[in-house]
């Protein structure tokens, strides 16, 4: 009986658990906006070791951070005082973006 509730416990657990969360590797490689409309923006992201790196490009101008994931959303910390992004990966292939200085958000398709 015990063996019983500690199964429907775990199975319980699991049900619950968000398991749509994509494979961090899911996030690595470039990310465009597909619109035409300014800024354009383009997103690298790269893997060292267990580290997710950005490489951000927007309106012409490189930015380089870290990235951390919590579930399907992430943070982006850039170097220096170039501040903190925040994005939520929707699916494989696309991110939603948001610069909180600009107070907008942008949708990138991964190329």
């Amino acid at each position: 009986m015990r063996r019983l509730l500690i199964i429907c416990g775990f199975f319980a657990f699991a049900c619950a658990s968000p398991s749509s969360a994509p494979a961090a590797d899911t996030l690595v490689g470039s990310w465009q906006k597909d619109d035409t409309s300014l800024p354009p923006i383009t997103l690298t992201v790269s893997r060292e070791g267990s580290d997710l790196r950005a490489r951000l490009r927007l309106s012409g101008t490189e930015s380089n951070g870290v990235i951390v994931r919590d579930g399907t959303h992430i943070i982006i910390t850039l170097e220096g005082s170039r501040g903190i992004l925040t994005g939520e990966l929707l699916s494989a292939s696309d991110l939603e973006l948001s610069l909180p200085a600009a107070g907008s958000s942008y949708k990138l398709h991964k190329q």
